[in-house]
């Protein structure tokens, strides 16, 4: 599909004893995010965080749940698929740079 966005970085490290393997934020998430693609994402690290935070994308944990994923996508009617992507627009919202640095100062006053 084409209003997908599939990211793997991390895919089958260890975060534990490869924490540099992972994606720490995910910008690239957030960028497709606002261009409307619905984000699945390894489910550790920043990724996994941003699809929790804005209540939009899928996680896996296997190339298999990954697959898994994008046939669920697939099967939802296009007005679901609508509604997702909208709501991908909007999630990437609370990454904006304005919000973002608001909330940051809240948290470091």
């Amino acid at each position: 599909s084409n209003d997908l966005y599939i990211h793997a970085c991390g895919y089958s490290y260890s975060s534990t004893f490869f924490p540099e393997k992972q994606e720490h934020f995910g910008i690239s998430i957030v960028e497709a995010m606002s261009a409307g693609l619905v984000p699945i994402v390894y489910n550790d690290g920043g990724p996994a965080e941003i699809v929790k935070t804005t209540g939009v994308g899928y996680t896996y944990n296997t190339i298999e749940e990954a697959a898994a994923c994008v046939i669920a996508y697939n099967k939802t009617s296009d007005e679901e698929k609508q509604i997702m992507r909208d709501k991908a627009i909007k999630g990437s919202a609370f990454y904006q740079d304005k919000k973002f640095s608001t909330r940051l100062r809240k948290i470091l006053a």
